[in-house]
């Protein structure tokens, strides 16, 4: 079964910034997903910053079992939401897709300047 991530930049007026509190963030997921149970909770990073983050288990109406992972990063100026919606047997390895695409935004600071690494030896 395939995979799909959902990112979301929001954008606000405001340059300062707070994490959502995890169990805000909780009751937002189960409005999203209301037959989902909680599995872990964990922390997303991007961007320099970190949330938190849960992972879920359901069965859609047709009985396909589902997980997804669905988490919310603050950075001044807004957040970053992100959802991966899975099948149980591929979530480690679509989690590490997720994670990668994280990874490639970790590289760009939060005042808009990109400074990538030297990756050849001096």
């Amino acid at each position: 079964m395939s995979f799909s991530v959902l990112v979301d930049i929001i954008e606000t007026s405001s340059s300062a910034f707070a994490e959502p509190p995890a169990p805000a963030l909780l009751d937002k997921v189960h409005r999203r997903f209301p037959n989902a149970g909680t599995i872990e909770e964990l922390r997303m990073s991007a961007l320099g910053q970190s949330g938190p983050a849960f992972d879920l288990d359901w069965r859609t109406a047709g009985g396909v079992r589902r997980n997804a992972r669905v988490g919310v990063i603050s950075f001044p100026g807004g957040s970053l939401e992100c959802v991966l919606t899975s099948s149980p047997g591929s979530m480690r390895q679509d989690c590490q897709s997720l994670n990668q695409l994280l990874l490639s935004l970790r590289c760009a600071s939060l005042d808009g300047k990109l400074d990538l690494p030297n990756v050849t030896p001096e």
